[in-house]
Formats: C-alpha cells, structure tokens, sequence
C-alpha cells in the first residue's frame, strides 16, 4: 500500500488545499459572514496515470471525473480525475499527513483552525492569499518517500541526445519560486544546477540532474525506489545502464524514454520540445 510519505509529496505536487464558502443566513451582523468548509483534492489525468486508486485505498475519499477538457498546450481533450474530500474527513486526512507535507503545510494548518467556523469572506481569502505566497520550513533531508511522491508529480526522466551520438538522462523537477528550498534538498543528496525555466510563463523554478555518469545513474534512481508514475523509465534506465554500463546508443534509449513518456507529453501542464522530449512541468495547484 502505498505510504503517507508518498502521498503527502503528492499533495505536495498535485493536491489542491482550500474551502468552500457557506452564506450565512442574511442579518445585519452577518454582511459578508460565511461558514467555511475545508476541501482537497489531489488530480491526475485518467487513461494518463492510474495513481488515484492506489491512494484512495490508503486514505478513502471519493473519485470524480471531469468532462473532457481542451487544457494548455494540448491539441486533444484532457479528462480529469480527482480524488476528493470535504468537511471533518478532509481535515482528519490533512492532519494525518501534516507531519510529512512542507510545500502547503500552512494552509493545512488554517483550514484546520477554521473549518466549520465563520469568517470574514474577504479577511479569510487575503490569509489564504498571503500564505499561499510564503515559502515554508524544510527538514534537513526529505524522506524517500515523500521525494518519490513530490517528483511523480511535478518531475521527469527524460534527456537529450547529443552529436557524439550520446545520450546525456535526466531528472528534473520543478516547483514554485517561494519552493525553492525543496529542490535546494534535491540538489544538496543529488547534486545538479536549478534555475527558472525558459518558458514556464509562471514563477517557477526547476532542479536539473544528469545521470549520464552510470554511477550517479544507479545513485539516483536506486533512492527512488518508490516512484509510481515514474516506475516504468526509472526501471529502463537503471535496467539498460546496469546492462550496457553507459548511454553510447543514445538514440535506442531516446526511442525507448520517448515511447516511455508518450502519456506523459501529453498531461495538461507539460511541455514538449520540438523534438517531442518532454521538458519541465509547471508546479501543479495550491
């Protein structure tokens, strides 16, 4: 079963944390005034991922799926599904994952405090504004776990091939500008370079780590041992690196991380390059 580190990372990557507004019934005291609910919701696209019903058996909640929608680069409708919770239930799961979320655990903690309550809508929705804009407290090492979820949702394994023939893997990882210091961990254990890329449109930044050296190859993707969405090119790097020891057919791993991914280009907030490789995605929602 999956684990709550894992999840948690998800949430991290792919979950949406807020509330639902509740008009309380109209006086002069209570202009403005209303009940708040918290919700959640983790995403991921049907016949892309298949994730949400390894989730939904560790914490429950209800799956609900979209009408298909025409989202962001791509040329085909995208159906969405999610895993959701409201309410008292929304809140006990948030709390149970409280100790393993960094990226949104401000808002997990003003939901807690307010939901069922009554509030100022306007006062409420600046808070919920101005901590969704504060970078957060990391630990001094993520867990495993949490960094499989994090980078099944907002990374990649994909690369380029050079000249020489040579096919130069790689691990990226994007996030927003205030989390920063989540991929500064990554960069820290793995090594790498981040910055801001060319055309996310949005401030976010990403962590770049090659793993052409076999070694670092091993290194990385033997850490990553709990990678969902990413199993199938985690498991053909290290199966071709462990077999060939280098990346010299670069364009037979091309062919392979390419046919690998084809779902994954395809995912609403992904980019591709004019070589169909897939490059950074933008952080998912708040």
């Amino acid at each position: 079963m999956i684990s709550d580190k894992y999840i948690a990372g998800l949430v991290d990557s792919d979950g949406n944390i807020g509330v639902k507004y509740l008009k309380i019934a109209s006086n002069k005291d209570s202009d403005g005034v209303f009940a708040v609910y918290t919700q959640f919701r983790i995403s991921e696209a049907v016949g892309i991922y298949n994730t949400l019903p390894l989730v939904q058996e560790a914490i429950e909640g209800e799956i609900y799926v979209d009408k298909p929608k025409r989202i962001g680069p791509s040329k085909t409708d995208t159906v969405m599904q999610h895993l959701h919770f409201q309410g008292k239930k929304a809140v006990s799961i948030l709390n149970r994952l409280k100790p393993y979320i960094y990226t949104k655990r401000g808002l997990v903690e003003l939901v807690d405090a307010f939901n069922a309550t009554s509030v100022k809508r306007e006062e409420f929705a600046a808070k919920i504004k101005s901590i969704r804009a504060t970078g957060q407290v990391y630990p001094n090492y993520l867990p495993r776990k949490y960094m499989c979820g994090y980078i099944d949702g907002n990374g990649s394994l994909t690369g380029r091939l050079v000249s020489s023939g040579l096919y130069y893997p790689m691990l990226t990882c994007s996030a927003w500008e205030k989390d920063v210091g989540l991929l500064e961990l990554m960069k820290k254990q793995f090594g790498g370079s981040i910055c801001a890329p060319k055309a996310s449109g949005a401030k976010a930044v990403k962590w770049d780590c090659f793993l052409t050296d076999p070694s670092k190859c091993v290194e990385v993707l033997e850490h990553l041992s709990y990678l969902v969405r990413l199993k199938p090119q985690r498991d053909f790097l290290l199966s071709w690196v462990r077999t060939e020891g280098n990346f010299r057919k670069g364009e037979q791993v091309r062919t392979q991380l390419m046919t690998l991914n084809k779902a994954r280009l395809q995912r609403p907030n992904s980019r591709t390059s004019d070589k169909g490789e897939a490059m950074v995605q933008t952080p998912n929602g708040v």
